[in-house]
């Protein structure tokens, strides 16, 4: 039962929305609440859920934790149509999203999740590992123009980031264990692609190497690669986010600290 909700620092008179006092953590998730209170924060029976960041484009914050719609709370309505994946609640209390290796949630095609600067974050947690997990991808039809995965390569166990406009692929340099949660980012721009993990700056490539992932002919997918289905999840994802413009190396430090202590890391 949620018994106390913090919102922006004060404490939310229950009175006010008797439905929480005798509710559950997913009755927070019905848009008149949401929309209008999550945007900086909320911290409900003593987990603190993250505020949206400046620059962001997507973000789940994990609720409702229940259905087959995840919610876009950046205010461009990027909401996430879950096929599949099934809703799981860590000890923390954060929602996260479970997949099978058949699951995925289509983010959809707005032009505000393509562009030449941005950045993706998330959380993931592979079962297993010698397989492609994939966290974020997208490929549209035709000649290679704007595809890009994010995934954890099945030969190193590492962090790969790959683009085709231009041909780019970067790995991380430390792999991953199963069963162990991580915080993964990516960030590209014209200067730059970069990759992280849990904060840290693990590989980058200079150039001009990207100059956009735009071709919205085919959804921001999670989970899957429309493509190539072998290229899949296997494990669970949480606090998906994209950004436009990138995310600076400070704020990935900053991020991954902010929240670790929802993942036990």
């Amino acid at each position: 039962m949620v018994q106390q909700v913090i919102i922006n620092g004060r404490p939310l008179d229950l009175d006010w929305e008797p439905s929480l006092k005798v509710g559950t953590l997913p009755l927070l998730s019905t848009p008149s609440i949401i929309n209008n209170k999550m945007m900086h924060g909320v911290t409900i029976n003593g987990y603190d859920y993250p505020p949206v960041d400046s620059g962001a484009v997507l973000y789940f914050p994990g609720l409702p934790g229940q259905g087959a719609t995840i919610w876009d709370r950046s205010n461009q309505g990027n909401d996430g149509t879950i096929t599949g994946a099934t809703w799981v609640r860590l000890s923390s209390g954060l929602w996260v999203l479970s997949f099978d290796g058949d699951d995925k949630v289509n983010c959809g095609t707005d032009s505000s999740l393509f562009s030449a600067d941005g950045s993706i974050v998330a959380w993931f947690l592979a079962d297993g590992l010698g397989v492609n997990n994939l966290l974020v991808s997208s490929d549209p039809p035709g000649a290679n123009i704007g595809d890009f995965f994010f995934r954890v390569d099945s030969v190193t166990d590492k962090l790969r980031a790959t683009f085709d406009n231009p041909a780019t692929t970067i790995f991380g340099n430390a792999a991953v264990s199963a069963s162990t949660w991580y915080m993964a980012g990516l960030k590209w721009n014209t200067t730059e692609v970069a990759l992280f993990q849990d904060g840290v700056k693990q590989a980058d490539t200079s150039a001009n190497d990207v100059t956009t992932i735009q071709a919205a002919q085919t959804a921001m997918m999670i989970g899957v690669n429309r493509v190539i289905p072998t290229f899949s999840m296997t494990g669970d994802i949480a606090l998906v986010r994209v950004f436009n413009p990138a995310l600076t190396d400070e704020e990935f430090a900053r991020l991954f600290q902010q929240e670790r202590h929802l993942f036990g890391v």
